[in-house]
Formats: C-alpha cells, structure tokens, sequence
C-alpha cells in the first residue's frame, strides 16, 4: 500500500520536471527559482524548482525526518539536499520516482560526512559576551569559533601536525559546515552557500542592533583576503588623462561587526519560529536575501535582493489578486498606511524597476531607491518577528479572502 510520503515524492518529481521543462522551453524565462542545477555543458538546466514545489520539497523534508527511518543524524536541510541529488539524478536520466532508491540514497550518506572550514571576514567575534562559548552552533550542521577549537571539535585531533595555508590566523573566526557527499565542487558549492546564508542572517540581524557596520563575508578566494571591498581601476580625465586608482565601495572602513550573543540567540529564535511554519520559513528566506544585499557591489544588484526578500515574505500564489496589489495588501494589513492609493503607486515602480533590471539590465539604480525598499521590507520582517503566532493564514486576510 502507497503511504502518504510515496505520494508525496512523486508528486514532488513531477512538478520538478513540469517546472525544469518550462524553464528550459523558454530561453526569456526570468522566473526566480528556489531550487536549480545548471549544466554548462548542455547550456541547460538540470532541474529548476519553483518556489510552490520547494515548499513541498522542505515540507516533505520534515515528515521524512519525523518518520521512523532512522534519519536522525541528519538534518532537515541535509536531506533537502540529498532529495535534489535524487531528483537531478531522476530527471537527467528520464527515470520514474521511487521512494524507496530515495532512502536508499539518503542511508548511504550517513558514512560519507564532510566538514568545510571557511574564514570570516570582516567578523570580531566576542568571547567577552556573556555566555557566548568557544564555539557556537547555530545549527547542527553549522558551527562558528576559533579554528583550534572548530577541528578540535569535529575530532581532527591530529590537526597540530597539520600545515596551516597563509590564511589560517589563530584569532580569526571560521564557520563549519557539515556536509554528506563526495569531496567534489558540488558540495563545496553547497558547504560555502550555506555558510554566506548564515552569514547574511547575522550580517541583517548585526545591522538593525549594531548600525551600520561592514558586513561580513566568507572568504572563497583566498588572493582577495581582508580587502575584498578594494576596487582597482583606471579613469580618463579630459584634462590630467588616464590614471590610476584605488576605490572603495560604500560599505568600507565602518568598523567590523560583532558577533555577540544577541545575534546568535536572535538567529536561533528566527531558525526554531521557522521550523514546520511556512510564514517564518518565509521570513527566514527574506532576511537572507535581506542580508545578501548588503554585500552586493552595485545598487542594482541590491535592489533585486530586496526585492526578492519582499517577495518572499509578501507574495503568496494567488490567481485572483496580481502580484503588486498583493504587495501592496500585505503592507498595508501589517504596517498600515495612510495613502493606499500611494503606496500601490509606490510598489508599482519599484516592481517595474525590478523588471527592468531582469529584463533588460537596467543599472541605474541609485541608493536612495535601494535604502528606501530596505526600510520598508525591514519593517515588515521586525513586524512579524514580535508576532511568533501569527500563522500561514496571514495572506488571505491581508488579501480580504
């Protein structure tokens, strides 16, 4: 007899091929996936998941995990993941779902661990904060500390003898992400996603408690180092000529954030709000992208983040309402306004920049625009997170439904 998590799976690989067949019929498609695998070689994508099938993917994710297949070491994150491996395996190969080749592939991972070790920059990490310790995990999978104290952990007791690269700095402050699968790129894509999706959570968090401060990133390119926010270019004068400089973006020289106690717990709340409630899974993705943007280099690029992060909290699939009145109603059902006719004014710009910048490359971003659209979606996030009961039910009443 099929259960309900058999169902479940092939439902979910059949809205993955319906989602990757439309994303790959249509070489103007712009939509914005939860979920995709390009494959350079075949100029293609592998799988493209829409964000309604996600939902269904992380949900299916959690039942797996509260069902007794002994799953337990693994997180529901990991087997989101070891679900996407499935499924790109299943569409590539044209290959019919089956729940069982699923546990089977998920069980396999339970030897095949890896531990990513990444550095921070641009991060003081505060061993004076009151009960903040050596390490910290913010999630089963993720842990921030010292480097002795992050190998020592993850039972490299060996790791003395071993020789440190030039980046290596005993009082800088690493990240440690637990990875299951072979030592290839597609992991260490996976291991340094989910270590800047961290870091943006604390990046928006460290912002709205601490000011303006420069954010911190994952250090991937190790040439870079510390000075990842030095832009070296020639300029042409009419009246000196060519010549050359040095430019710092917006975000240098504001001192170095801190990561705290505050943080951490403020990050673990909106981690356990988020567990089996799609409003604040919601609000999790928001803040994310929230905090990408205060990492991207050009305004245009920070405007499509922020905009994502109101997408995501704001718009819910809705045939009968289109996307900026439902914008516009969610502001309005949680901040209030004084001027609807206004702000749907408002919204409506910013969602033809948006489109303008996808479609056409638009650049001509400017960072009032930006900054303007951060507050506003900024306010709607700090709005919900005082309200930890508010449930899934949240559209339709800002939609009147």
């Amino acid at each position: 007899m099929v259960n309900k998590l058999e169902e479940g799976w092939v439902d979910i690989v059949t809205r993955t091929r319906t989602n990757t067949i439309a994303a790959n019929s249509d070489n103007e498609r712009k939509d914005i996936f939860s979920f995709d695998k390009w494959d350079y070689k075949k100029h293609k994508y592998v799988y493209a998941i829409m964000p309604s099938t996600a939902r269904r993917l992380i949900k299916f994710s959690q039942e797996l995990m509260s069902k007794n297949y002994q799953l337990g070491q693994f997180t529901c994150n990991q087997i989101t993941h070891f679900c996407l491996d499935e499924l790109a395996s299943l569409i590539s190969s044209d290959k019919k779902a089956n729940f069982q080749n699923l546990l089977n592939r998920i069980r396999k991972e339970k030897d095949n661990l890896k531990v990513y070790v990444f550095k921070l920059v641009k991060c003081i990490y505060d061993l004076n904060s009151p009960d903040l310790n050596s390490i910290v995990n913010l999630r089963e999978d993720i842990q921030i500390g010292k480097i002795c104290d992050l190998l020592n952990d993850n039972a490299l007791l060996d790791w003395t003898s071993l020789e440190m690269p030039n980046f290596i700095n005993q009082n800088s402050t690493f990240i440690a992400v637990k990875v299951y699968g072979k030592s290839d790129m597609d992991n260490f894509s996976k291991a340094i996603v989910e270590a800047q999706q961290f870091m943006n959570l604390i990046n928006y968090f460290g912002r709205y408690f601490q000011g303006e401060m420069e954010p911190i990133h994952v250090l991937s390119n190790v040439e870079n180092n510390d000075r990842q926010n030095i832009n070296r270019y020639l300029i042409m004068d009419e009246k000196d000529g060519w010549s050359s400089h040095n430019g710092f973006n917006d975000k240098q020289n504001l001192g170095f954030l801190t990561l705290n106690q505050q943080l951490i717990d403020k990050i673990r709340r909106l981690i356990n709000l988020s567990q089996n409630n799609e409003l604040f899974t919601r609000v999790e993705q928001s803040v994310n992208w929230l905090g990408k943007s205060l990492i991207e280099n050009n305004y245009s690029d920070r405007l499509l983040d922020t905009m994502i992060a109101f997408e995501c909290v704001a718009e819910h699939k809705n045939k009968y309402v289109g996307i900026v009145e439902q914008l516009t109603n969610f502001v309005t059902y949680i901040l209030g306004t004084n001027d609807k006719t206004l702000l749907k004014e408002k919204i409506n710009h910013i969602y033809s920049t948006r489109s303008k910048i996808v479609h056409n490359g638009f650049s001509g971003v400017t960072g009032e625009e930006y900054w303007d659209l951060y507050g506003l979606v900024s306010k709607l996030v700090n709005e919900l997170l005082k309200n930890p009961t508010l449930d899934d039910n949240i559209w339709n009443k800002a939609n009147n439904i």
